[in-house]
């Protein structure tokens, strides 16, 4: 578990890097970079934090249209559950991000950490690897892009929440 938070909050700051380590990422590094996010479990999180994102709006437009919180606490559960079948989205989006940031070779033993034994060995060796000093060398860059993205992709869905949230009040006669 601990290798995986690890793992993973390095991936996050990898994932995002303004500047792309090479262009030539071919479709069999992205589908290894699709594989370390899914060894890590990305996506549980991410299915931690988008219904907490579809929350906030919600709680946004209940203190923006008090009068209309009953209509708010009955599409906001539907609205969380349509946006989380994002999730998936979000995952191929880093793993474009990932696979141009390490060679096709570095990839391959990211993926090798990301789903071996969960140790301190391990991470250890890893870490003193060449793609390994590599992966950590990237953490602020990578967090930092990391964290733009994330950001543009939230508040896409957040704007879609919004939009179909003011659709179904709109055919259920209310007005905003």
């Amino acid at each position: 578990m601990r290798k995986s938070l690890a793992v993973a909050a390095l991936l996050a700051n990898l994932l995002c890097s303004a500047t792309a380590v090479r262009a030539d990422a071919s479709l069999e590094d992205v589908r290894v970079a699709r594989q370390v996010i899914d060894a890590l479990h990305l996506s549980d999180q991410m299915a931690v934090i988008l219904p907490q994102l579809v929350d906030a709006v919600g709680r946004g437009l209940t203190a923006h249209y008090p009068q209309h919180a009953k209509e708010i606490s009955e599409i906001m559960p539907r609205l969380k559950v349509k946006a989380s079948a994002r999730i998936d989205e979000f995952m191929s989006l880093m793993a474009t991000a990932l696979a141009p940031k390490l060679s096709s070779t570095e990839l391959r033993e990211l993926r090798s950490f990301a789903t071996g034994p969960r140790d301190v060995a391990a991470r250890d060796d890893f870490a003193r690897s060449p793609a390994g000093i590599k992966f950590f060398s990237l953490r602020e860059e990578f967090t930092r892009e990391m964290r733009e993205r994330g950001e543009q992709w939230g508040a896409k869905i957040g704007r879609e929440v919004d939009e179909e949230f003011k659709a179904e009040l709109k055919s259920r006669g209310v007005r905003l």
